[in-house]
């Protein structure tokens, strides 16, 4: 008997609700074979992935994946591929990925199948390892994951219907038509023929805004002039749904102001109008340093010997009667 077990898991996952857990206990352990695949259903190469996570190797212990290939009698030719082997012990999931050419197989080959252990190649393997999204897919690149709902022996009457779909079941279709006064289809009285709805028989407020998905009407679904003034509830357009570049500075200064960056501009011919408002310059106890003005720059000292208004001119400040003082 092997040492260790091979259980469905739900203690670590990648995708899905389960994985496959395989813990070794001092003896290698490998899962059984996966389906046959038949080399027939690929013309180029076949690409393999698998997800893997493990925990408590010792040793030389780690998680392998390999590739069988058989004859059309069922006999393994051998030359078997190990495409993954995984001996980390964090819970994150690692993905390995292989490209199995079919101008390399071996001889012979008929069908391919695929199996998991945990060996440290001395028969006294310890450790758990998690597989999960296991791929075979024929084809240059490997495609998005995608479970399958049937498994080896399952035939579509063994499937239940499910809350939202259900299947079509014999006696539905005559002649390749679907039979409508099935019971099986709901709201049969619903179903109409192409444009036989129009807009004049949805009443009014039939369609709200919660029914209208983010993002379904566009400016290019709604006609030139179809929004007005007049069609625009009260409060129904806010700061909050307009876009940041909507009210910009010009638009907002009536173009008195311009601005690019953090520098709002005052452009030729335009008057700034001090008396409907207040000017305030920014102010010091005493002298300050180049490092606190800029060149240019209007300040004001409210204490001591340089108590005034000045304008910075390069390393000195000169006050309203023109006398220069050296900046602090």
């Amino acid at each position: 008997m092997p040492a260790g077990t091979i259980t469905q898991s739900t203690n670590r996952v990648f995708l899905g609700g389960y994985t496959m857990r395989i813990e070794a206990l001092g003896a290698d352990l490998w899962s059984g074979w996966s389906n046959a695949i038949d080399v027939q259903h690929f013309t180029t190469s076949l690409m393999l992935s698998c997800w893997v996570s493990g925990e408590a190797f010792t040793g030389a212990s780690h998680l392998k994946a390999e590739v069988h290939f058989f004859s059309v009698l069922g006999t393994d030719l051998g030359s078997e591929v190990v495409w993954a082997v995984h001996d980390g012990t964090g819970v994150d999931f690692t993905q390995y990925v292989t490209q199995v050419k079919k101008a390399d197989l071996p001889a012979g080959t008929r069908f391919m199948r695929l199996r998991f252990g945990i060996t440290d190649g001395a028969g006294t393997a310890t450790g758990v390892a998690y597989v999960d999204a296991v791929q075979a897919a024929p084809g240059e690149w490997l495609p998005a994951w995608t479970p399958s709902l049937l498994v080896e022996g399952t035939t579509l009457d063994a499937i239940a219907d499910g809350t939202t779909y259900a299947r079509i079941k014999a006696g539905n279709l005559s002649g390749g038509d679907l039979n409508l006064a099935s019971p099986s289809i709901k709201n049969r009285g619903a179903l109409a023929i192409l444009n036989a709805v129009t807009d004049k028989e949805i009443a009014k407020d039939a369609v709200t805004t919660a029914a209208i998905l983010d993002g379904a009407v566009t400016s290019t679904k709604v006609g030139a002039g179809a929004v007005g003034a007049t069609q625009l509830a009260a409060s129904a357009v806010t700061d909050t749904k307009l876009a940041s570049s909507t009210a910009s500075l010009t638009k907002v200064s009536g173009g008195i102001l311009t601005g690019s960056g953090s520098t709002a501009t005052l452009p030729s011919g335009k008057i700034f109008n001090a008396t409907a408002g207040k000017v305030r310059l920014r102010s010091f106890t005493s002298m300050p340093t180049q490092l606190q003005v800029d060149d240019g720059e209007w300040f004001a000292v409210t204490a001591g010997a340089t108590k005034g208004i000045y304008v910075r001119n390069g390393t000195v400040a000169m006050n309203g009667a023109g006398a220069e003082v050296t900046l602090a």
